[in-house]
C-alpha cells in the first residue's frame, strides 16, 4: 500500500525517494556545511550571552544553557561527518549518512519544541519551534514521508501544550494546526520542485548523449565510457558504411540519412543499445560483451542483412576489431581496432578484420 503511494513520487527511469535524497547530499553538502557551522556558532554565542546576562539563580538556567550547548554539539558532529563522508567519497551512497540527516532533523525539531515549551509555560510565544521547524524542514530536504510526520507530531504537541497552558480550545491551537498543515505542504512542494528539476536535467543529459539522427549513442557518450565500469566490454570494434561518400554526394543527403538509418536499425538486431554508438560520419564503434570471433560474425550477419534489405543501390561494411588487453585503455584498443579498420578497406568492401 505505502509502496503504491509512494511510486506516485518518482520516476520509473529515475530514482527512488531514498536515492534521491542521497544525491541532496552530495548537491547540497557545500552550503548544508555554512548553515550547520552558523547554527553552532550561534548557540555558542548564546551561551556565553546566556552565562553573563542570565540569573544563574533562575531555575529555567540551567536547561536553557543545556539546550544552546546540545544544539551546538550536534550542529559541529553533523558537520564533521558530512565532511568526512565528503573526503571518503560516500556522500551519495552512504545509508548510514542519511541516518545522521534524519536524526539532526528530529533532534533539531525536537529541541525547538523543547525551548518553545520553557517559552510558553512563562507566558512566551511559539516563535522558536515555529522558525526551526519551518527552516531545518526545508534546508535539510530529506523523505517528505518522514519530514512531514515529523512536522505533524510537532504540531500536535504544540496544540496539546497549547491547550494544557490555555485550558480551553483557542485561536492559537487552530493557528498551530493551520501552520502545521502549510508546512508539510511547503515541504512536498519542495519536494516535487527539486525533483522535476532533476529529472529534467536528467533527461536533457540522456538527450546529449544521444545522436540526434539515428537515435544511438554519440561521440559524447562514447567519451565518458572512460569513467564508469568497463568490466563486460571483451573487445572493441570500429565499422564504417563502405563508399558512404558516393551514397551522401551522389544520391543526396536524404538518401545519406536513409543509409545510416537502414546501418542502424540492423546493427541492432545484433547489439545491445549500450554497446552502439555513432563515432561520426559513417563510422560507429562497438563496445561488444561478446568475444572477437562472436563480434565478427554478428558484423558478417549484419552484412548479409544489409544485402538482403538491398533496394536501389548496395550498403554494406567494413570493420576492425581488438580484443579488450588489461591495461589498456577504451582509447588506446579503439586506436588499434582503427588500424585493423584502414587494413580492411585496404583488401576490399565488405571485409570486418579481427585481431
Amino acid at each position: 500500500m505505502f509502496s503504491k503511494i509512494t511510486s506516485k513520487f518518482t520516476k520509473d527511469d529515475f530514482l527512488s525517494i531514498r536515492d534521491f535524497v542521497r544525491l541532496q547530499y552530495e548537491k547540497t553538502a557545500k552550503y548544508q556545511h555554512h548553515i550547520l557551522r552558523f547554527i553552532a556558532g550561534m548557540e555558542i554565542s548564546m551561551m556565553i550571552l546566556g552565562y553573563f546576562n542570565y540569573n544563574h539563580s533562575n531555575p529555567r538556567y540551567l536547561p536553557y544553557m543545556t539546550l544552546y550547548f546540545l544544539l551546538a554539539a550536534a550542529s559541529i558532529f553533523t558537520d564533521i561527518v558530512v565532511k568526512n563522508a565528503e573526503k571518503k567519497g560516500i556522500l551519495k551512497i552512504s545509508k548510514a549518512l542519511s541516518r545522521v540527516g534524519y536524526f539532526y532533523f528530529a533532534f533539531i525539531v525536537a529541541w525547538g519544541l523543547a525551548i518553545t515549551t520553557l517559552d510558553v509555560t512563562r507566558g512566551g510565544t511559539y516563535w522558536v519551534a515555529a522558525t526551526v521547524i519551518m527552516s531545518i524542514a526545508i534546508f535539510l530536504n530529506l523523505n517528505p514521508f518522514y519530514t512531514s510526520g515529523v512536522v505533524t507530531l510537532a504540531g500536535i504537541y504544540l496544540m496539546g501544550l497549547n491547550f494544557y497552558v490555555k485550558g480551553r480550545v483557542t485561536a492559537g491551537l487552530i493557528n498551530v494546526a493551520i501552520y502545521t498543515l502549510i508546512v508539510c505542504i511547503i515541504i512536498f512542494k519542495n519536494y516535487f520542485a527539486m525533483y522535476e528539476n532533476y529529472y529534467m536535467e536528467y533527461k536533457l543529459e540522456q538527450l546529449s548523449l544521444r545522436d540526434g539522427l539515428t537515435g544511438v549513442n554519440n561521440r559524447r557518450a562514447f567519451e565518458n565510457v572512460e569513467d564508469r565500469q568497463t568490466d563486460s566490454v571483451k573487445c572493441v570494434a570500429i565499422v564504417d558504411i563502405d563508399d558512404f561518400k558516393l551514397i551522401n554526394d551522389g544520391r543526396g543527403h536524404q538518401a545519406g540519412d536513409e543509409a545510416l538509418l537502414r546501418v542502424t536499425s540492423v546493427f541492432r538486431e545484433y547489439f545491445k543499445d549500450k554497446e552502439i554508438y555513432r563515432y561520426g560520419g559513417d563510422e560507429f564503434v562497438f563496445l561488444s560483451g561478446c568475444s572477437a570471433y562472436e563480434t565478427a560474425k554478428r558484423l558478417e550477419r549484419v552484412n548479409q542483412r544489409l544485402a538482403e534489405s538491398a533496394n536501389s543501390y548496395s550498403l554494406h561494411i567494413s570493420g576492425g576489431i581488438m580484443t579488450r588487453v588489461e591495461g589498456k585503455s577504451i582509447n588506446e584498443i579503439l586506436s588499434v581496432a582503427d588500424g585493423l579498420l584502414y587494413e580492411a578497406k585496404k583488401e576490399g568492401k565488405k571485409k570486418i578484420k579481427a585481431a
